[in-house]
């Protein structure tokens, strides 16, 4: 589940799910919802791996959406995606369609303020991007 927030200057949403899988998963959801995605009918998809290790899950997170932005700048949009976390690494099979325009241009996922915290068996965190 992801909700946009307000924020000053940028683009944020709060994403809150039961697994981390999840939250990461709500995320890029999150993500192609607030860049007003207008999909092309074709039915043509693509998948496309991804795999990072990194210090901890806020930076996967981070990484995994920047991976997004960039595929969006290309002009495709996330699908779906199967994602897998263990400790410090993530991968994702992802699938992707192309996409005709969008609203708003995301430059990158940021850690301003970014924690991924649990509490009361749900993992929630507040992402803000840089437009």
């Amino acid at each position: 589940m992801f909700v946009e927030i307000p924020h000053t200057a940028d683009k944020a949403i709060y994403v809150e799910s039961t697994t981390l899988e999840g939250l990461f998963y709500d995320s890029a959801l999150g993500l192609m919802a607030i860049s007003g995605i207008s999909p092309l009918k074709s039915k043509k998809i693509y998948s496309e791996n991804y795999e990072v290790s990194d210090v901890d899950s806020e930076t996967l997170l981070v990484d995994f959406l920047n991976f997004l932005i960039y595929k969006m700048d290309l002009g495709f949009y996330l699908i779906s995606s199967e994602i897998r976390i263990d400790s410090i690494h993530l991968f994702s099979k992802n699938y992707f369609g192309k996409f005709k325009n969008r609203e708003i241009y995301i430059k990158s996922a940021t850690f301003h303020n970014l924690k991924i915290v649990k509490y009361n068996h749900l993992y929630r965190t507040k992402i803000v991007f840089d437009i």
